[in-house]
């Protein structure tokens, strides 16, 4: 008897820590989305503390809080990166904030339990395209993801977590699904002081070749799976 009520009382104290960080995302989305007049570029730069190494702690505590709330624009975080730093350094900024974005919501997603998350993330409409695409290959898939954007970035992350895909083709093919975009909108970040200036309107023209060339993946995607996109 002592024994079915230990063993249901772990049950639920396992529920319980599984489900934490569950409501902890959901209290820091609505803590983001209730602060979201604090949360624009020109009030970030307001915010700032002063050096190099203030900036870079300031940024990756941004992307720690975008990880953990849905409804912060990941763009806003590229282009604070471009008008913090030097281009390059811009750029290694923010692939290192999205590296640690990537780490907590795989293992937010892989703590809270398969089953949980699985259902959570059946509920947004096009779910059923990531479990499609995740049949493409352990690298191939968070590649494309990244890469096309038909599914929130967060929903995704946790997705991968909560199924255990492998780890490092999950952060590697992230990574790299992201970097091109993450790239342009850096450098259009590090231009917007000089808007007309040379730079600006190459990287606003790369980023447009960019948008388009997803544009273009995605519809041949969706195209060649056309049967899996409707179901």
């Amino acid at each position: 008897m002592r024994t079915n009520q230990r063993s249901g009382e772990k049950s639920e104290s396992n529920a319980l820590l599984r489900f934490m960080p569950l409501i902890a995302m959901a209290s820091m989305a609505v803590l983001a989305y209730l602060n979201r007049d604090s949360l624009t570029l020109e009030a970030l730069l307001y915010m700032l503390p002063k050096g190099t190494v203030g900036g870079l702690v300031f940024l990756l505590g941004l992307y720690c809080l975008k990880s953990m709330s849905i409804v912060f624009p990941l763009i806003i975080l590229y282009l604070l990166g471009g008008r913090l730093f030097s281009p390059v350094f811009a750029i290694l900024a923010n692939a290192l904030g999205i590296v640690c974005a990537l780490l907590l919501q795989y293992a937010v997603g892989r703590l809270s339990g398969g089953n949980r998350i699985k259902l959570l993330c059946q509920r947004f409409p096009k779910m059923n395209h990531v479990i499609e695409i995740q049949k493409t290959g352990t690298f191939l898939s968070p590649f494309l993801l990244r890469m096309i954007g038909i599914i929130p970035f967060d929903v995704t992350s946790l997705y991968f977590g909560a199924s255990r895909h492998p780890f490092g083709a999950y952060l590697i093919g992230g990574v790299l699904g992201v970097l091109p975009n993450l790239v342009f909108t850096t450098l259009l970040g590090a231009s917007l002081s000089s808007p007309g200036s040379p730079m600006f309107w190459m990287t606003l023209s790369g980023k447009f070749m960019l948008l388009l060339g997803a544009f273009l993946v995605s519809y041949c995607y969706r195209k060649r799976h056309a049967n899996s996109f409707h179901r």
